[in-house]
């Protein structure tokens, strides 16, 4: 009898692609806000999570 193996698997919603979208668009975010080193601005902003992006405004 060959033995039983456990298979860790993930929920809904933890497969690495699922976090795709929202990187692109929280990139896209810096972006505009005038930031050129993306992991910089990440960590600015981790660090300080009421920081708001001064975006501009169209229409």
């Amino acid at each position: 009898m060959a033995p039983c193996r456990m298979v860790a698997r993930g929920g809904p919603g933890t497969h690495p692609r699922d976090g795709v979208p929202a990187n692109s668009l929280s990139n896209s975010l810096l972006r505009l806000d005038g930031h050129t080193n993306i992991a910089a601005a990440n960590r600015r902003h981790a660090r300080d999570p009421q920081r708001t992006l001064k975006l501009p405004q169209t229409a």
